[in-house]
């Protein structure tokens, strides 16, 4: 404590039957005093003194039985007390030494009525100091002694009435006062006391109420039983904060506003959080390691549970999660989520912030296709957007997955599932397996049951492309039903019957550019009705011309291989098989359904054991029957290549005769 001009007077009496003894008045003033950053214009002190303090004097024999014997009080006030950004006004101040110890005490009053007071006791014999602090000051006026590295903490706490201060001090005074003294002082320092609050917050983080117990022994400080509320929500604490080296160590259970915590999330918790929008309080149970505000030194673990909330705009009934931060990423495990009767679970969710990536180990789901899409990214919704399931598929996920740019994925996938549906094409059930990587995704696998036979499917899309995506992909059916397959493809209900085979293997397309497919493939069809196929159908009048009954027995089965060469489809031997006639092909179809093609029809080809020699002696005959297709698939011409036009006029349609007998145009 340094001061200067102080004054100091006395009166001072001897007794006349005990001369030793002494009784007088005392008073002192000096003009500025400061210590501990704390600054007084002035202190005037007044008081009475006296010694022996009873009885007779024994004389003095030493120093200490001089003070044993000694009494003397004093009252005054501390004037213009200011601290650094606070004015206090004045502190009053009283005390007395009566020989055993040391009693004194400090008052404040605001205007207000708020109060401050302090009362302190000392054992001379055991230089044990005891401090009891009662207040209803801010909190700022209360503890403007308190030192630097204690006022950091206490800084970042802001309330909006003055908080209710209960406050009881030990500790030792040194034997010297060296440069070692304070940090002697403060190693046996210890508090008990507690504290209440109305609104306010710390570090950012706002409450309604707050309270608790307050112990501090060795440089820590310990919060027991916490209590912050913050509207209807309520949580408990155990926490304690070291001051000599800034660690701290809090026990969390409770329910907490995830909007009023942001404040002290960071900014990986910053972005963990914007991607939620939660409607009611979560409840955190766990615990919160630190040292200081170093985020990096920053370890969490904690068990959290929300209800009632929106994941990237997505409703998500309940979810949670064991959930840990160890300074730089944010993993979570046991992760549960339900929306309704859907659900998801993960071993592991990994968010990095910096990398922002998120990685999930075994993820299952058996959410909507459309939630989940939304979930993982608009990109891959986009993609996904065609593929549509009548009741939520199965899909086990894991890998890394983008929180921003889509280049770092490198995800996989297996999907199973019913009712599966992609453009005009029905599945009955399907499982397969995908793996996206950047902006590639390939699949794997696929197996669907596909109109009562099986389809094999793989492909690879590259989204990389500028417009739309490349992709490549190979797909075997076996023995699907293919009355039920034409009835979807031509949105009515196909006369056309038969067991459907085959491959088809695209090469390389791009899905924005109908003109670019390459591929190639076969197919077979077996117990077939093939006539009412408008390119076979177009023959079947002229054939029962030549015959009867020849272009109306059952055309039970076809063969061709093809090849794709920019959406144009070439054949060289397709066949169209029947009892009395098979139609043979070769030409080729574009993706507009525009044909270029010849047919040959071989009368009796397929009857058993004879059909060979037959058409070989039908020959001459045979070249009566080769015609030239063109026109559409679904409205095909035809034209022999050695009958004259004319004499074909008895078998034909009469539609087609007029066509015939009618003028060319002008030209």
């Amino acid at each position: 404590v340094e001061g200067s001009q102080a004054a100091f007077d006395a009166e001072l009496f001897h007794s006349r039957t005990n001369h030793p003894a002494v009784s007088g008045d005392w008073r002192l003033r000096t003009h500025e005093i400061q210590g501990g950053g704390v600054r007084s214009e002035a202190l005037v002190l007044a008081g009475k003194v006296q010694w022996p303090v009873s009885g007779e004097s024994p004389g003095i024999r030493s120093l200490e039985s001089f003070f044993d014997r000694l009494g003397f009080d004093w009252t005054g006030a501390f004037e213009r007390v200011a601290a650094p950004d606070l004015s206090l006004g004045t502190i009053e101040c009283s005390g007395a030494w009566k020989g055993s110890g040391l009693n004194c005490a400090l008052a404040y009053r605001e205007d207000s009525g708020a109060a401050l007071r302090v009362e302190g006791r000392l054992n001379p014999e055991t230089r044990q100091v005891e401090v009891e602090v009662e207040s209803g000051v801010e909190l700022k006026r209360a503890l403007v002694w308190v030192p630097p590295e204690t006022r950091h903490w206490l800084d970042q706490l802001t309330t909006e009435t003055p908080p209710s201060l209960g406050v009881t001090a030990r500790f030792t005074l040194p034997i010297e006062f060296g440069e070692n003294a304070e940090a002697a002082l403060l190693r046996s320092l210890s508090l008990r006391g507690r504290f209440a609050f109305g609104a306010g917050s710390f570090g950012g983080v706002e409450f309604t109420e707050c309270n608790s117990e307050v112990l501090y022994e060795e440089g820590v400080l310990g919060l027991p039983n916490l209590a912050i509320s913050q509207g209807v929500s309520g949580s408990r604490f155990d926490g304690s904060i070291n001051f000599q080296t800034g660690e701290y160590s809090v026990s969390i259970d409770g329910r907490f506003d995830p909007e009023s915590l942001t404040p002290a999330l960071g900014d990986a918790g910053k972005d963990a959080l914007a991607i939620f929008e939660f409607s009611r309080p979560i409840l955190l149970v766990g615990e919160v390691h630190g040292r200081g505000l170093d985020l990096k030194e920053l370890r969490v673990e904690l068990r959290v549970s929300a209800e009632k909330f929106l994941f990237r705009d997505a409703n998500c009934d309940s979810v949670s999660a064991l959930a840990s931060f160890d300074g730089s990423v944010i993993r979570a495990v046991e992760v549960a989520a339900a929306r309704g009767d859907e659900r998801f679970s993960a071993d592991l969710v990994v968010f990095d912030p910096m990398a922002r990536t998120i990685d999930v180990t075994n993820g299952i789901s058996t959410l909507d296709k459309e939630v989940l899409a939304h979930w993982i990214g608009p990109s891959v919704q986009k993609q996904l957007e065609p593929y549509q399931f009548a009741a939520p598929p199965k899909v086990i996920a894991n890998g890394r997955f983008p929180a921003g740019d889509e280049r770092v994925a490198d995800a996989e996938f297996k999907i199973s599932g019913r009712a599966f549906n992609y453009w005009r094409l029905n599945f009955e059930d399907v499982s397969a397996e995908l793996r996206w990587k950047a902006k590639s995704l390939s699949i794997t696998n696929m197996v669907a049951s596909f109109y009562g036979g099986k389809l094999d499917w793989r492909g690879s899309f590259d989204f990389s492309v500028r417009d739309g995506a490349n992709f490549e992909f190979l797909g075997r059916f076996t023995d699907a039903d293919f009355h039920r397959l034409m009835t979807d493809l031509m949105l009515t209900n196909s006369p056309l019957e038969g067991v459907l085979n085959g491959k088809l293997a695209i090469t390389s397309a791009n899905s924005d550019d109908w003109g670019s497919w390459n591929g190639f493939g076969n197919g077979t069809i077996r117990d077939g009705a093939l006539w009412d196929i408008p390119i076979v159908g177009v023959f079947s009048p002229f054939l029962n011309k030549v015959v009867p009954g020849l272009g109306s027995s059952r055309a039970s089965a076809a063969t061709a291989t093809f090849r794709i060469t920019d959406s144009i489809i070439h054949t060289s031997d397709l066949a169209v098989r029947s009892p009395a006639v098979r139609l043979r092909y070769q030409g080729q179809v574009d993706f507009d359904g525009v044909v270029d093609a010849e047919m040959k029809a071989e009368i009796l080809r397929d009857v058993w054991a004879v059909g060979r020699m037959v058409t070989m002696a039908f020959w001459p005959l045979t070249k009566a029957f080769e015609f030239r297709v063109t026109g559409t698939l679904n409205d095909p011409r035809s034209m022999p290549h050695f009958v004259p036009q004319v004499l074909l006029l008895p078998f034909q349609p009469i539609k087609t005769i007029k066509e015939v007998l009618s003028p060319a145009p002008p030209p």
